[in-house]
C-alpha cells in the first residue's frame, strides 16, 4: 500500500537527471475532492435557485412554470453541466489543478513529471465514472489503497498521478520574464536554472553538480574554484541562487 505522504516517485528527466516527487496519499486526495465537490455543488445549486427566484418575482404568477419542461431544462441542464464538467474543464484550464487541489497542496502530473496534456486530463475524468462505482468512489478509493503510486483507475488510464506540489516553484517561474529583462540571460536559460534549483535537494549530488556546471557554462558564468566535492556543490548552488535573484556575472 502507498498511503504515506512521504512516499516519492523517482522520475528521469530529458536531461538524464533524476528527481523525486512526493506522491499524495489518499487523505490529501480525499480532502481536495471534498472541497471541489462542495464548490461545484454550490455553483450548480445557485444556478437552479437563480432561475427559481427569477420566476418567483416575475410580474405574473409563473412559479408553476418551474415545473414546465422548458424552464426545467433552463434550470437543470446548465446546473448538470456545471456539476459534471467542473473537473475536466478546471483541470485543463489550471494545468492539473483545481481550487480543491490548490487548498490541499496537490496537483496532477504526467508520469514524466510534466503537466498532463488536455487529452490525458479528459481521459482521467471520463474514467471517473468507473472510479465512482458503486457509490462514494469505492472503486477509485480501493485502487488508490492497493496501487503502487496511490492512483485511481482514471490515473492508470491517463498516465497521471497526484503529487504534493512545491508551492515555491510557480512563483519562481513567474519571475523568469522579469529576471530576463533585468539581466543579460535568456528566459529559456533562466527557466532551466529555476527548474534545477527547485529539484536540487531531491537530486543526487553528482547529477546536480554536473547539470549546474553545464547551465553555468552555457550562460557564460565562470565556475567557482574547485574545492572539496561538498564545498564545490555548495558554491555552485550559491551561484545559481545569485543568478536567480538577478545578479550578473
Amino acid at each position: 500500500m502507498n498511503l504515506n505522504m512521504d512516499d516519492k516517485i523517482t522520475i528521469q528527466s530529458a536531461d538524464a537527471t533524476e528527481f523525486s516527487l512526493p506522491v499524495a496519499g489518499i487523505g490529501s486526495r480525499s480532502y481536495a475532492f471534498i472541497i471541489d465537490w462542495h464548490i461545484r455543488f454550490i455553483i450548480a445549486l445557485a444556478w437552479v435557485l437563480i432561475i427559481f427566484v427569477v420566476l418567483y418575482f416575475s410580474p405574473e404568477d409563473n412559479i408553476s412554470l418551474f415545473a414546465d419542461s422548458l424552464w426545467s431544462s433552463v434550470a437543470f441542464i446548465p446546473a448538470s453541466l456545471i456539476y459534471f464538467l467542473y473537473h475536466p474543464v478546471i483541470e485543463v484550464v489550471m494545468q492539473g489543478r483545481t481550487p480543491g487541489k490548490r487548498m490541499a497542496g496537490v496537483r496532477i502530473v504526467a508520469l514524466d513529471g510534466r503537466t498532463p496534456t488536455s487529452g490525458a486530463l479528459v481521459i482521467r475524468n471520463i474514467f471517473r465514472l468507473i472510479d465512482s462505482l458503486p457509490s462514494l468512489y469505492m472503486v477509485g478509493m480501493g485502487a488508490c489503497i492497493f496501487s503502487k503510486n496511490a492512483v485511481r483507475i482514471g490515473d492508470m488510464a491517463a498516465g497521471t498521478l497526484l503529487v504534493v506540489e512545491n508551492r515555491n516553484s510557480e512563483d519562481d517561474f513567474e519571475q523568469v520574464d522579469a529576471l530576463a529583462q533585468n539581466t543579460g540571460y535568456a528566459p529559456g536559460q533562466l527557466e532551466v536554472l529555476s527548474s534545477l534549483l527547485e529539484r536540487w535537494d531531491s537530486m543526487e549530488p553528482p547529477s546536480r553538480v554536473r547539470l549546474a556546471e553545464q547551465i553555468l557554462k552555457k550562460m557564460d558564468v565562470p565556475l567557482p574554484a574547485q574545492t572539496a566535492a561538498h564545498k564545490y556543490g555548495i558554491s555552485l548552488h550559491e551561484r545559481l541562487l545569485a543568478i536567480q535573484k538577478g545578479k550578473q556575472f
